[in-house]
């Protein structure tokens, strides 16, 4: 079957595209992207070509850069192209250059959509890919979704030349005369992908002449079955609300130390999941292990986290980008950020701040009814001291909890409050001089109370 009919075919059986439909596509100027704008283009397809200038390779990469403008401008194809710095953003994100060029790849794409009014966008990966991205995700742990290659669409991506071997693609080109760039970087072995590419499948092949087409059918084998696991993986998911990227719809919800959630600044948005609702799912433990991959965990942190989920509360677990809290039978997953360990002053001229938190002062006169709840402190005006502190909560600090006789330690506090450790974190203190007046929605000190000898009230609200 001609290469055309053969993409064609491939992209009415996985309702990939609409005859009528505007395609972003992803033109590096290399072999691949090369021959998906040919094909779509021979097909009759509406296409507009976006190229990302990774600045990586120096010169090449501007040729290529060039290159693709020349081209596009030759055949008359919309083009646009978009330099990025590629090292500052995996600097800033801490992640590699290959996951740092994907990210931004990506982003660009998603953006280019909206404004082209495109509706799908297509990238050359071949069935060579396909392969390559199995052999990784069986060294990865990735599980039977792994295992099954990539897939033909995800989300508005679509990778119409799945069906087709980089070789079809380099003889189809070679009979059209069409010349590409080649990226130099493609040849050397100290990436995976690339490893896998000139070692590992020409090893195969040495052993057997046809693994490349016995892998690519177990492949096709494992299609059903992933499928059939995933819907099952999505439904459990929904029962616990969770988020995750088999689903469409992303549930987040918080939970706050106080009865009423919206009363308290010491929380900030962290997914929990009960471990007894967990262990309830027949698929436990792959739950376990899909929810978190989509948040950076690999195989053997998710396999020790599922092995001692019964273990002491405040076990904390990292990726790259979140981190996993044991606390009292339940599992609580956030983003990793830096924490604010600045001092902010206030000032008693002033009665509105921003910053940490927005935070009002009103003056009442004594012996007037006053707000009493989580989200105010009412304190006796003539016992503060300003100017005022807002800070975070140091090892050691203490106050007297409104209604106990004693002082206590902050730590001991949140201990019978049950407040876990991502609250705690995000915990704020006002202070007059060095005495903790108010754990920010949560309590005053005793001593700093209104009483009957109270002459003005300074009541900080919470908004």
């Amino acid at each position: 079957m001609d290469l055309l009919n053969k993409v064609q075919s491939f992209i009415e059986e996985h309702s990939l595209l609409d005859s009528k439909d505007k395609v972003l596509v992803g033109f590096s100027g290399g072999a691949d992207s090369l021959a998906l704008l040919s094909v779509l283009l021979g097909l009759g397809y509406n296409c507009v070509a976006v190229h990302v200038n990774f600045q990586l390779r120096g010169e090449e990469a501007l040729r290529d850069e060039t290159f693709v403008v020349d081209f596009c401008r030759k055949h008359s194809i919309p083009v646009y192209v978009e330099r990025v710095d590629t090292v500052a953003y995996a600097q800033s994100k801490s992640v590699s250059i290959e996951m740092a060029a994907r990210e931004l790849r990506y982003d660009y794409f998603h953006k280019m959509l909206s404004k082209t009014g495109a509706a799908r966008i297509a990238v050359g990966h071949h069935s060579d890919d396909s392969i390559e991205t199995f052999f990784i995700n069986l060294l990865r742990g990735s599980g039977i979704r792994g295992l099954k290659g990539i897939n033909p669409r995800q989300a508005k991506v679509i990778r119409p030349l799945l069906c087709v071997s980089r070789q079809e693609i380099l003889s189809w080109l070679k009979q059209r005369n069409l010349q590409y760039m080649t990226d130099s970087s493609n040849q050397e072995t100290l990436y995976r992908r690339n490893k896998i590419r000139h070692q590992v499948l020409p090893l195969l092949e040495s052993i057997e002449p046809s693994a490349v087409a016995a892998i690519l059918r177990s492949m096709q084998h494992l299609a059903a079955p992933a499928s059939l696991y995933e819907q099952t993986i999505a439904e459990a998911m929904k029962r616990l609300k969770l988020n995750s990227s088999f689903q469409d719809e992303q549930v987040v919800f918080s939970e706050k130390s106080n009865t009423d959630p919206s009363e308290s600044p010491n929380s900030e948005e962290y997914i929990s999941l009960s471990i007894s609702a967990l262990e309830q799912e027949a698929l436990a433990p792959d739950i376990l292990f899909e929810w978190l991959t989509d948040y950076g965990f690999d195989a053997r942190s998710i396999e020790q986290i599922w092995a001692r989920r019964k273990g002491q509360s405040g076990k904390q677990y990292s990726s790259a980008t979140h981190r996993l809290l044991l606390d009292r039978g339940r599992f609580l997953l956030n983003k990793t950020q830096a924490r604010d360990e600045a001092v902010y002053e206030l000032e008693e001229a002033v009665t509105s701040w921003t910053e940490p938190v927005k935070l009002n002062l009103s003056i009442l006169e004594a012996g007037k009814e006053y707000p009493r709840s989580a989200s105010c402190a009412c304190l006796d005006a003539d016992k503060l001291k300003f100017p005022l502190y807002l800070r975070r909560p140091l090892p050691g600090d203490s106050f007297m909890p409104l209604g106990m006789p004693g002082r206590k330690l902050l730590s001991d506090y949140f201990c019978d409050r049950k407040i876990n450790l991502f609250q705690k974190e995000s915990c704020w203190l006002l202070l007059s001089g060095e005495d903790i007046v108010w754990v920010l929605g949560e309590r005053i000190d005793h001593r700093y109370r209104v009483t009957d000898a109270t002459k003005r009230i300074y009541c900080f609200s919470l908004s």
